[in-house]
């Protein structure tokens, strides 16, 4: 819980960032020498984020980044140091999040109306026309988080705002939204997950400690997925061949479960080794069969367990915190680390 709070307030922080930038006529997107585009991984290896800017969030193919420098939202291609685009000048940015083919991506803001009350907004904007934007929802709701649906249709947009349920759907059509409501998110910044067709979503439930349901999204039918006795955070996954989903528990020590997505019967029940502590986010590999998990010791550190057979092992190299993804080819997880003081975008081989 403490990581998690502490990743809420960092996203806060980085997004409302009033510190100033350096030249913002030469705010880009450094790619290192030391990254000679010799694989897929390398070709991200060694990006940096400009001195006083913060990184906001990457493209699904880690070929574009977005990153605020104070009230600047910035739009760049990773691998051409002069592209930087100012997409957006707001002191209340709150969040962007991609489309499934990277052509488009969501940026949450919100201000105070005369009644002092905030007015929350998600735009939706092109990559290749980042000065145009359209209004796809208004309202008190505050969407500090957005997960797009793999199927481009919807955004799952949680935060808060008073109501009932913490999460709203928002088709991406503009055409309106709809409330979760009673149903709510616990730990919504990181405890939903959508099915690789978009149709469905696992999420652990705020209505009751230890669940994870599944929603389905055409008819609002939830089942129950998963449940664990005991005050445990739990952080679903679905695996990409959407056979099954991956329920991570933040105990001591902690468990990773995995369940058939249809029959919701429980096929793994592994605990984690003792050293893995505040285990709060876990990666599907490209082709199933291994799940990264990102854990602190010392720092933060990957821990890989390979299926069937609940192997498990630690990948070597940068830390990494937090973590994007795995490569495409599956060879590399991809996430934030530093160098020489700069928020630096690095590939991690995994064996």
């Amino acid at each position: 819980m403490k990581r998690e709070f502490l990743l809420t307030l960092c996203v806060v922080l980085i997004l409302t960032s009033c510190s100033p930038a350096a030249d913002l006529t030469q705010a880009t997107v450094r790619l290192s020498p030391s990254a000679t585009v010799v694989s897929e991984a390398q070709m991200w290896d060694g990006m940096q984020i400009p001195v006083g800017c913060r990184f906001s969030s990457i493209s699904p193919n880690f070929d574009w980044v977005i990153y605020t420098c104070g009230s600047n939202l910035w739009l760049a291609k990773v691998t051409d140091p002069s592209s930087a685009t100012l997409v957006i000048q707001d002191d209340h940015l709150i969040g962007t999040s991609w489309s499934p083919d990277g052509s488009e991506f969501v940026v949450g803001i919100y201000h105070p109306n005369q009644e002092k009350k905030y007015i929350a907004g998600l735009w939706i904007v092109r990559r290749d026309a980042p000065s145009e934007r359209r209004l796809l929802y208004q309202g008190e709701f505050f969407c500090e988080r957005q997960f797009w649906s793999p199927s481009g249709k919807w955004i799952l947009a949680a935060g808060g705002g008073g109501k009932s349920s913490n999460a709203i759907l928002v088709r991406t059509d503009g055409t309106g939204q709809e409330d979760l409501a009673p149903i709510g998110i616990m730990n919504w910044s990181q405890g939903a997950s959508w099915s690789p067709d978009g149709t469905h979503l696992a999420y652990a439930s705020d209505e009751k400690f230890g669940e994870v349901k599944d929603l389905d999204v055409g008819t609002g039918v939830t089942t129950l997925v998963y449940t664990q006795t005991g005050p445990i955070l739990l952080v679903p996954a679905w695996s990409p061949d959407g056979k099954t989903i991956a329920i991570l528990g933040d105990s001591y020590p902690g468990k990773i479960v995995v369940v058939d997505s249809a029959s919701k019967r429980v096929l793994n029940d592994w605990t984690l080794p003792a050293d893995w502590k505040q285990s709060t986010d876990l990666f599907w590999s490209p082709d199933s069969k291994r799940i990264a998990i990102s854990f602190f010791l010392h720092g933060n550190q990957i821990g890989i367990v390979s299926l069937p057979s609940g192997e498990m092992s630690e990948a070597s190299g940068a830390e990494l915190w937090p973590i994007f993804g795995w490569s495409k080819d599956g060879k590399s997880l991809v996430g934030l680390g530093e160098e020489s003081g700069q928020e630096t975008i690095q590939a991690v081989p995994v064996k």
